[in-house]
C-alpha cells in the first residue's frame, strides 16, 4: 500500500525512531511510577512475591500490548478512511466477529478501562484527601470530615473526567500518553526512597513538582521541546527531576536513623 509504513518516521511522519524508542521505555520501565499500581506492591508479603508479580504483568502487558499494535497494522490494512485511530479496535471487531461477540469484546475493553479508571479515582482522592488535607493542612480532621471531603474530591474529578470524554483535545492515545507520563513522574522519587538512604520526603515533593513543570514545558512549548531531540519530554524531565532530587535532599535533614534501617531491614 505504501513502503512509507516500512520505515521511520512513518507515513504520516508521526513516530521518528526515538519516539519509537520512547515508548518502549515509557510503557515498560515507568510503569511502576504509576501510583494506583506502584501502591498495590505494599500489599506483597516478601521482595520475591513482588519479583514474580513484575514478571508477570511485563509479560502480560508484552503480549497484550503486542496484539494491539497489530491490529493497528491490519486496521491499515483491511479499513479504509478511519477518522481517528480510536475506532480501529472496534471496527475490526465488528467485521471479524457475529455482533454478539463483538459487542462482548467491546463491553470487555470498556470494562478494562474503567477497571483503570476506579483504581486512579481512589488513589488521586486518598492523596488529597488523606495525604494533603488530613496530613498538612488539617492534621485534626477526623475520618468523617475526611469521608465527607473525599466524596465532593471524587465528584469534582469525575466532572473533569468527563469534560476531557465529551471534548475530546486529542485521542485516546495521546491524552492516555499525557496522563501517563505525568504519573510516571514519581519513578524518580520511588527509585530514591527505595535504594538511597540520604533520599529525604522535601528532596522527593521537589522533584515531583520541578518535573511536572518541565513535563509542560517540553510539552507545549515548542522551543524548550526542540531540547528533547526527538525523544518523548519524559526523558529530559527525568533527569531534570533526579538533579533535583539529589541536590535538595543533600541540603534536608534525613529521616532518623531508626527509620531508614527499618525501611532496608525489609
Amino acid at each position: 500500500m505504501n513502503e512509507a509504513y516500512l520505515a521511520f518516521p512513518g507515513a504520516n511522519g508521526y513516530m521518528p525512531w526515538a519516539y519509537y524508542v520512547s515508548n518502549i521505555v515509557l510503557w515498560s520501565f515507568f510503569t511502576m511510577g504509576q501510583p494506583h499500581l506502584f501502591t498495590k506492591f505494599f500489599a506483597m508479603k516478601d521482595h520475591k512475591t513482588m519479583f514474580k508479580a513484575i514478571l508477570l504483568g511485563t509479560a502480560g502487558m508484552f503480549f497484550s500490548a503486542t496484539l494491539i499494535e497489530w491490529t493497528g497494522v491490519n486496521g491499515i490494512a483491511t479499513i479504509q478512511n478511519i477518522e481517528k485511530a480510536d475506532q480501529i479496535v472496534p471496527m475490526i471487531l465488528q467485521r471479524g466477529l457475529n455482533p454478539f461477540l463483538a459487542s462482548i469484546f467491546i463491553a470487555g475493553i470498556v470494562a478494562a478501562g474503567m477497571s483503570t479508571i476506579d483504581g486512579i479515582l481512589v488513589t488521586k482522592t486518598g492523596a488529597v484527601t488523606r495525604d494533603i488535607y488530613q496530613k498538612l493542612i488539617n492534621k485534626k480532621a477526623t475520618d468523617e470530615s475526611v469521608m465527607k471531603l473525599s466524596k465532593v474530591v471524587t465528584i469534582l474529578i469525575d466532572i473533569i473526567v468527563i469534560c476531557f470524554g465529551v471534548f475530546q483535545p486529542g485521542s485516546i492515545f495521546e491524552i492516555n500518553l499525557f496522563a501517563f507520563s505525568e504519573m510516571a513522574i514519581f519513578v524518580v522519587p520511588i527509585l530514591f526512597g527505595i535504594y538511597w538512604k540520604k533520599a529525604t520526603a522535601q528532596g522527593a515533593i521537589a522533584a515531583v513538582v520541578v518535573g511536572v513543570i518541565s513535563l509542560l514545558l517540553f510539552t507545549l512549548n515548542p522551543t524548550i521541546k526542540a531540547f528533547a531531540f526527538g525523544f518523548h519530554a519524559l526523558f529530559p524531565t527525568t533527569i531534570i527531576s533526579s538533579i533535583v532530587m539529589v541536590v535538595v535532599s543533600k541540603f534536608t535533614k534525613t529521616p532518623p536513623q531508626e527509620t531508614i534501617e527499618r525501611h532496608f531491614a525489609v
